[in-house]
């Protein structure tokens, strides 16, 4: 969905007002208005009855109805209101505190990837079950979209699926139904990806399951009439993930399940376009290990006697940003209990246990000394950590973050170096994400939504 510039003053305002009024009547607010009550399609022109005038009690029921598509844990609703017919094409957003016939209801949802899909569940009431037909029939004709492809569906009974490019330009997938007066529809976006190997084929992946994921989606409303089992698959958001991550129930429970889960949670290369397996980077990951094992099992004796059940290490992945290279892993680690996983956090971001690991960067690069690199002094910074969008509030969220920099120089070389650690407790798990930058840190925007995966693939990782 994601649906979402002086010259003479009377040239301007003309020019602003021609455009204005070409996007109301090509995007659905004047939604091409015909005589007759309907609105001019996309579909060579033909009209689309307009959706009826209800009353307050059946739009109350219209929004109960979609509002029962996704649990809290899964969706974040961000937006709903009032919709028309116009809107099936047009993809505007949802009008507040205007009456009409057609509801939508908008979510960030989680997928199983951590990620989020942008979700959509319409509402569209008509003066008859005839007139509700004729716009489901318009509405899923493929040669009325742009890159189109359309197909039928058993359950819900006479679904229509349509996958096509909006026009925002993204992917969609949707399903559409009618039952009597009534139309629905649910509509999925997946998360844009790049075009290297690894996230081409992951968008393959990910568009595979959207038709399974919008099946399961409409069939949890109440007038769908799906079978049980297709009804069950909406309460684990929906149809095979995109990877093979095997269901847990609830936290990770046993070493075998515990290093399934740390190993589905790790970071990886299509998480951000551009990224890829840095070859011969080990080594500078080790340098940036503030929240890790290692960090805190030297600095925290309490901490060191902690033994995970099971870890797991991301590939070292490189990631350029103009002239300057980053280097990002993430770790997870299983602990026997909660309270230990907690620990085993604070070990590595704790007010005493940070002074430690500066005092011990502060030997380690004391060392360069002895050859023709020099560095100053490192300086350690605890960093906000706001919970993030993908957090779902089912369970607490305890989080810490630290930054220490220093600067390298030598002949023909001079170069601020930041170390970047943002760490985590999910139950009995501590993810940790760690960043190495010179000259430029990662900018604030990239590093908040690789936290933002790894908090969502935390908690659906345990699905």
């Amino acid at each position: 969905m994601a649906r979402h510039a002086p010259v003479r003053l009377a040239v301007l305002l003309g020019l602003l007002l021609a455009c204005l009024f070409a996007l109301l009547a090509t995007r659905g607010i004047f939604a091409g208005q015909a005589s007759a009550g309907g609105v001019v399609t996309p579909c060579q022109g033909r009209i689309a009855p307009e959706v009826a005038d209800v009353s307050s009690s059946v739009r109350a029921t219209m929004r109960r109805d979609a509002l029962t598509v996704l649990p809290a844990g899964i969706g974040r609703l961000y937006e709903e209101g009032t919709i028309a017919t116009g809107n099936l094409w047009s993809e505007n957003q949802p009008m507040r505190r205007v009456a009409g016939g057609g509801f939508e209801a908008r979510w960030w949802a989680l997928d199983r990837e951590g990620r989020q899909d942008d979700v959509a569940v319409d509402v569209l009431r008509y003066a008859s079950a005839s007139q509700a037909h004729a716009v489901l029939v318009l509405a899923s004709d493929a040669k009325c979209r742009h890159q189109s492809a359309g197909g039928s569906t058993a359950a819900p009974a006479s679904g229509r699926l349509l996958h096509w490019t909006n026009p925002d330009h993204f992917y969609q997938q949707d399903l559409l139904f009618a039952r009597g007066a009534v139309l629905y529809r649910v509509s999925d976006v997946p998360p844009g990806l790049g075009s290297l190997p690894a996230e081409a084929i992951q968008s393959e992946r990910e568009r595979a399951r959207l038709p399974s994921v919008v099946q399961a989606l409409a069939c949890s409303l109440p007038a769908a009439g799906c079978p049980t089992a297709v009804r069950a698959g909406s309460a684990a958001f929906a149809g095979p993930p995109a990877r093979a991550i095997p269901a847990l129930a609830g936290a990770p429970q046993g070493a075998a399940h515990a290093r399934v889960y740390a190993l589905a949670v790790a970071l990886r290369p299509y998480d951000l376009a551009g990224m890829r397996v840095a070859a011969g980077a080990v080594a500078w990951s080790g340098a940036s290990a503030v929240g890790t094992a290692r960090a805190a099992g030297g600095c925290d004796p309490e901490a060191s006697r902690l033994r995970p059940v099971a870890a797991a290490t991301s590939p070292v992945f490189a990631y350029r940003a103009g002239r300057h290279r980053q280097l990002i892993y993430s770790f997870t680690a299983v602990l026997a209990s909660e309270a230990d996983a907690q620990r085993y956090l604070e070990g590595a971001f704790g007010p005493r246990e940070q002074a430690c690991i500066l005092a011990r960067y502060r030997a380690l690069l004391a060392r360069s000394r002895q050859s023709a690199v020099r560095s100053s002094q490192p300086t350690l910074q605890p960093l906000p950590t706001p919970r993030p969008p993908t957090y779902r509030g089912s369970w607490p969220y305890r989080a810490a973050a630290a930054r220490i920099a220093f600067v390298l120089s030598g002949p023909r070389l001079s170069s601020a170096i930041h170390n970047e650690a943002f760490g985590f407790v999910f139950h009995r798990a501590v993810v940790v994400l760690t960043v190495t930058t010179s000259a430029e840190e990662l900018s604030g925007e990239t590093l908040d939504y690789l936290e933002e995966v790894l908090v969502g693939r935390a908690e659906t990782g345990a699905w």
